[in-house]
């Protein structure tokens, strides 16, 4: 017999009595004392079962709440599904013991008590009272006959005053940083003595006067030499050699992962001839982490002042006795493993004016070094196959060809250089001092001085030094430009301002300091054009798009916001809860094929509304009377904390940090200039003169929490951004931004000659740029609409606009539905007759419709009884009623259950998320949620056989069936796929909403037929904010391996991947990694003695885009009756990139507001499709989506992963409830849950 499973089960060991504590119980016991406060700890005595609690709280502390004569009421914290609740039970004395967790606390308070009062008394500054970690024991090391030296310290910082120093193999590369006049630094000795060979890039924080403590005579670097000298005594080398070989430049806006380095590669003469150029550039690769493949060419070509890389060159190539064109070729050709080979070599040999180098093709990839000469640790990596990025194959010509306007504005510039400084705004103490910088891995240093600050010194700094107009522009940050060297005399300015700000009440001293870094070559854009200097173009677009974003950012009204801009004016909306609309504009600047573009969009952003604080606080809990419970005391802390108040007895402004726990006639702290304690209320009165009247409302801790305030003496201060929305406020706040497209044509219009001001803007003037005031006008095609095939009819026509209807079709291929149930989860009193009976009292039930409906699509039913019913009471697990609603379903139709109807009561994230795991991974079953009121379950059917229709799409998909495909076969789809199998794969990652250190969700769909309708999933859980795939090439190999057995042992022969969730800044990185993870899965998928290697075509589509195309005004054929462009607008021309393969396709009709069209971009095409061939089979594709009868606006492959995804977020255990994203990633609290075997092939998450 199996034991029990009661209170005391399994205690034995757990409640066992202490070795010689048996027998009675002491007396003392009965004698302890227990007030309400005090900290106890459950402790279960096994001789005595009156009043043993529950074995879970055996071993926890809690707080007294209440006293019996017999038992003591303890208060704990109970985990339950990743989040505590409170617990009270009553226990009886004997299990109890006074607990000592306290006491540390206690006597710490007293300590700090006294330490107080003894600094007053004293006069002295009060002692630091945080508890300090225990450092390490002081410990040394003795040496013999050896004199120690020490050298002082110097303050540095790491990005501006530091030195970069890489180990290669033996060998070293110096940085200049910007101690004394940017030369290299000293104490190469320590680190060589430390690091022999190694291979890493290391950070040497060094300094003419570096902080050092070692012994004489360890190394030959001499410390009173000048940097060159000693460089040049530890090199062996004579001293010009060196100076030569320093560049005294330095580079910016690289995108390095350790910092933005400013640094410059000089290359010493000490390495053998062979490895010298080699060992360089190995160097750069290390301290780029490898992820930036023209790392050398980029770490060298944007600091020369003639912009060009003859210095660079002329360092790398001084080893290789001349061979400039060589040496630097094969340089960039290690670090890059092959991948840039053919963009440097032709860049490179044109700078050094090598024609020849310049005519001749690219050299096939090869590593400079070999094992043979540095070892196996320090040989580059090499990759098994060479990837191509894809250009443009040439623009389509299939469709309809049609005008539309695209809101873009052609921009044209005249300057041929522009002068980039970095700007560093510190505070300046009391005293004079500047601050000095923080150390830079703390939080401090992370957290850079608000935009807000830096632009109003700035301002100051240009009026006091009386600045032309429009000769600089400022990005808020670290980045200023200006179109000539005169503006900063000596390349560095160092001045102090003094700004006010508002809410700080008095001006705020400030030290600025301008340093010349770069000159940027704007001529460079043409050569951007023609495939070549593709960073330093990267660096001009964005020199210019900041000079036509300063102005508008100087704007009182304008609240900038990353790249958009958002204005308090007549067109601010309320959307209820203390919210409102702000409207405005995104601006981007593009190179495309017509030259430079300026792209404007319309935005919106939600604010919190200017006003009181009082109003906002009974907008969240209401009327308040007496003090606040618990709960409206969480609500109020989660909605006011970080909100900046302005206080309206002084004017300054602080953000809140809590609320307190009492009003202002019951919070009291200690007045030290009274020398008494007294509440808040008294305190205005004694010293402003204020009488307080509310007394309901907490007072709230502002600042780091020591200054508390009464909240009908508090504004809410505007321009907030509003964090998080309730539904009912999305749903305004879309209702509000949504603009049909004639509208948002006008408003973008509006916005360019209004607000942006760029025609009479000086500073665009200055840069020599003109915008033009006109929307561009873009050739486009319409792609004719595809045929589709139903079970009936065989040839259907989706006549209209991209959408059709169920009404007299059946699906392609109707699935069976066997055996099933009903979970339902809201109130049995309203809905118990529409799942369980054919009428209600408002007519058909909801079950009888939905059977119906079924039946009419094709989906087979079984003819009675209705499915069994289980009603979840309050407080049932889900995973409980949906188990026992399964096995019902087996009683009553004697098979196994394939789908469980789960009804919802609302659309609340928690129990959605329960259902999703217990039918997905624990129990292997299909489910379908609905919500009540949307299906008309206990309330009135208006749209329900719609709903119904929708539905029934989703239940034949999750179990196995074919809604619909398209009429046309492939090879008249796609010519050059043929007959031949292949598989269409979607791949995204989701990312949390919460904070950082959460983990992703990446998700990969692979179709496993012909038609390209059914999509198998493999979900799996990675590093939080990361968007690359990590685990990609297993997941791949498990699609294929299940299209290998679908299929009979057919391998796909072509491979279409839609990859979602990138941006144009990711593209590199994707190519490199998940290409080459693709490639490898289908390497390791190949048969021992043949290698697999289908080609490949890689599509990134984006959905996060401001481009939007509109019907001529007066072309009213081509739009549809929302008045967006017709589905199937294609655009591959004037706007999209110079040479790269990208399109635009508008595949969906309009519903609501202004159509978004998606961009593909293209990175590899080794099924050699074309232009056309992609673009009608993409399009095509988008009828195929199985929740609905509409063209949809992206690929379904992509759309599919993005569902999955969102689906493996559901099934991570240990999340938000309230969210339903993941509360914390990576860690043990997490458990990623698996999708039950059942499901590994049907469409769980459609």
């Amino acid at each position: 017999m199996p034991a029990g499973q009661g209170f005391r089960a399994r205690t034995r060991h757990t409640f066992q009595r202490a070795y010689r504590q048996k027998g009675y119980i002491n007396l003392s016991t009965y004698l302890t004392n227990y007030k309400l406060g005090d900290y106890v700890d459950v402790k279960v005595n096994g001789a005595v079962h009156k009043g043993m609690p529950h074995k879970y709280y055996h071993g926890k502390t809690g707080r007294v709440w209440n006293v019996t004569k017999r038992a003591v009421g303890v208060e704990m914290l109970k985990q339950v599904n990743g989040r505590y609740i409170k617990k009270r039970i009553h226990v009886r004395i004997e299990h109890v013991q006074p607990s000592r967790c306290h006491e540390e606390f206690l006597r710490r308070c007293k300590e700090n008590d006294a330490a107080r009062h003894e600094a007053k008394v004293n006069g002295t500054p009060l002692p630091t009272l945080k508890r300090q970690p225990k450092g390490p024991r002081t410990e040394g090391i003795m040496l013999e006959n050896v004199t120690m030296e020490s050298i002082t310290a110097v303050p540095y910082d790491i990005l501006k005053e530091g030195v970069l120093v890489v180990l290669c193999g033996g060998g070293w590369l110096a940085t200049s940083g910007s101690g004394g006049d940017r030369k290299v630094m000293t104490a190469f000795d320590a680190l060589m003595e430390a690091y022999p060979s190694s291979h890493a890039s290391q950070w040497c924080k060094a300094q003419p006067r570096r902080t050092k403590t070692r012994p004489r005579g360890h190394g030959s670097c001499v410390r009173d030499q000048q940097p060159e000298a000693a460089l040049a005594t530890w090199l062996g080398v004579e001293r010009a050699a060196v100076e030569a070989a320093v560049v005294r430049r330095s580079v910016t806006s690289l995108a390095w992962p350790l910092s933005r380095a400013e640094a410059v590669v000089v290359a010493g003469r000490h390495r053998p001839p062979a490895t010298r150029a080699a060992a360089a550039v190995d160097g750069v690769a290390a301290a780029t982490g490898g992820r930036r493949p023209a790392a050398a060419v980029d770490a060298v070509a944007a600091v020369m002042e003639d912009h060009k890389v003859v210095a660079a060159v002329d360092a790398m190539a001084a080893a290789m006795e001349g061979h400039r064109a060589a040496a630097a070729v094969d340089a960039v050709a290690a670090v890059t493993e092959g991948h840039r080979v053919a963009g440097a070599a032709g860049r490179l040999a044109v700078v050094t004016e090598d024609v020849e180098a310049a005519r001749a093709p690219p050299p096939a990839p090869r590593a400079l070094v070999g094992e043979a000469e540095l070892g196996a640790e320090h040989a580059p990596l090499q990759l098994a196959f060479t990837p191509q990025r894809t250009v443009r194959p040439g623009h389509g010509s299939a469709g309809r060809p049609v005008k539309v306007i695209a809101n873009w504005f052609k921009v044209e510039c005249s300057l041929n250089e522009a002068y980039h400084y970095d700007v560093d705004v510190r505070g300046v103490r009391a005293e004079g001092a500047p601050e000095q910088p923080p150390p830079v891995d703390t939080r401090e240093a992370q957290r850079p001085m608000p935009a807000e600050i830096c632009r109003a010194a700035m301002k100051q700094l240009s009026e006091e030094l009386q600045w032309p107009a429009g000769a600089w522009a400022f990005d808020g940050r670290k980045n200023m430009y200006a179109p000539f060297a005169q503006l900063v005399p000596k390349n560095e300015i160092q001045h102090e301002v003094s700004v006010d700000l508002e809410g700080e009440g008095r001006p705020r001293r400030l030290l600025v300091v301008i340093r010349r870094v770069a000159i940027i070559p704007i001529s460079s854009l043409k050569s951007f054009m023609a495939g070549q200097d593709e960073e330093l173009a990267y660096h001009a677009i964005q020199a210019l798009d900041i000079v036509l974003k300063h102005r508008v950012s100087y704007n009182k009204d304008c609240l900038p916001v990353g790249r958009g801009f958002f204005f308090h004016d007549q067109n601010v909306r309320s959307i209820g809860g203390g919210a409102e609309v702000w409207l405005g504009y995104q601006q981007s600047l593009r190179p495309c094929q017509t030259g430079l573009a300026l792209n404007i969009d319309m935005a919106a952003t939600a604010m919190l509304e200017m006003g009181e604080l009082t109003d906002y606080m009974h907008e969240k809990i209401g009327d308040v009377r007496g003090s606040l419970t618990p709960v409206q005391q969480r609500i109020l802390t989660r909605a006011l904390k970080g909100i900046k108040v302005m206080a309206k007895h002084n004017q300054f402004k602080k953000a809140i940090r809590s609320v307190c726990r009492g009003s202002p006639f019951e919070e009291k702290f200690l007045n030290e200039a009274a020398g008494r304690e007294m509440t808040v209320a008294e305190y205005f009165k004694q010293q402003y003169n204020i009488s307080l009247t509310n007394k309901s409302l907490p007072c709230i801790a502002v600042g780091n929490g020591k200054v508390i305030l009464p909240p009908e003496l508090c504004t809410i201060a505007a321009g907030q951004r509003r964090a998080k929305l309730t539904e009912t406020q999305t749903a305004e706040m879309i209702k509000t931004a949504a603009q049909r497209p004639d509208e948002k044509a006008r408003w973008i219009d509006s916005v360019v000659q209004q607000k942006a001001g760029w025609g009479t803007d000086p500073g665009v003037r200055a840069f020599g740029m003109r915008v033009d005031g006109k929307q561009m006008q873009v050739q486009a095609r319409v792609l004719p609409n595809p045929r589709l095939s139903y079970g009936f009819p065989r040839d259907f026509d989706p006549k209209g606009f991209g959408a059709w209807n169920l009404r007299d079709v059946k699906f392609l291929t109707g699935s069976s539905l066997a055996s099933w149930a009903i979970a339902c989860f809201a109130n049995p009193r309203f809905a118990e007759a529409d799942l369980t009976s054919d009428r209600t009292q408002n007519g058909a039930s909801f079950i009888k419709d939905f059977i119906d409906m079924l039946n009419a699509c094709g989906v087979v039913t079984p003819s009675a009884p209705y499915p069994p019913c289980v009603f979840g009471q309050r407080g049932a697990a889900p995973a409980q009623v949906m188990r026992q609603a399964a096995d019902q379903a087996r009683s009553a139709f004697g098979k196994p259950c394939q789908l469980i109807l789960v009804v919802l009561p609302d659309t609340g994230q928690q129990l959605y998320k329960d259902v999703k795991q217990a039918g997905d991974s624990m129990l292997g079953i299909p489910s379908q949620c609905v919500v009540a009121k949307k299906a008309g379950i206990g309330f009135p059917a208006r749209g329900r056989p719609q709903y119904c229709a929708n539905v029934a799409m989703k239940v034949n998909a999750k179990l196995d069936g074919c809604n619909v495909r398209l009429a046309d076969a492939m090879p008249t789809l796609a010519p050059p796929i043929g007959s031949r199998p292949f598989m269409i794969f979607g791949a995204d990652v989701t990312h949390p909403m919460g904070g950082e250190g959460m983990p992703s969700i990446a998700a990969v769909v692979g179709s496993m037929d012909a038609s390209a309708t059914r999509y198998a999933a493999r979900v799996s859980m990675q590093t939080g904010r990361q968007v690359i795939i990590v685990d990609l090439k297993g997941m791949m190999k498990s699609l294929l391996s299940e299209f290998h057995r679908v299929t009979r042992g057919r391998k796909p022969e072509h491979l279409i991947f839609f990859r979602d969730g990138v941006s144009e800044g990711q593209f590199k990185e994707v190519y490199f990694t998940e290409y080459s993870a693709v490639r490898e899965a289908c390497k390791e998928m190949g048969d021992p003695d043949s290698d697999y290697a289908p080609p490949i075509t890689f599509v990134v589509v984006q959905k996060r885009h401001h481009t939007r195309f509109f019907p001529l005004p007066q072309d009213q054929q081509n739009r549809d009756r929302s008045g967006n462009i017709l589905p199937g607008t294609v655009v591959d021309s004037t706007i999209t990139h110079p040479f790269e393969f990208d399109f635009y396709l508008n595949s969906h009709a309009g519903i609501q507001g202004t159509s978004r069209p998606t961009k593909y971009h293209v990175l590899v095409d080794e099924n050699k499709f074309g232009a056309d061939a992609l673009q009608g089979l993409t399009y095509k594709l988008c009828y195929l989506f199985c929740r609905c009868t509409r063209s949809i606006s992206v690929v379904p492959a992509a759309q599919y992963a993005h569902l999955a995804a969102f689906r493996g977020r559901v099934l991570c255990r240990g999340g938000d409830s309230e969210t339903g994203s993941v509360s914390s990633g990576g860690g043990s609290n997490v458990e990623f849950l698996p999708v039950h075997p059942n499901l590994a092939k049907p469409m769980f998450y459609a």
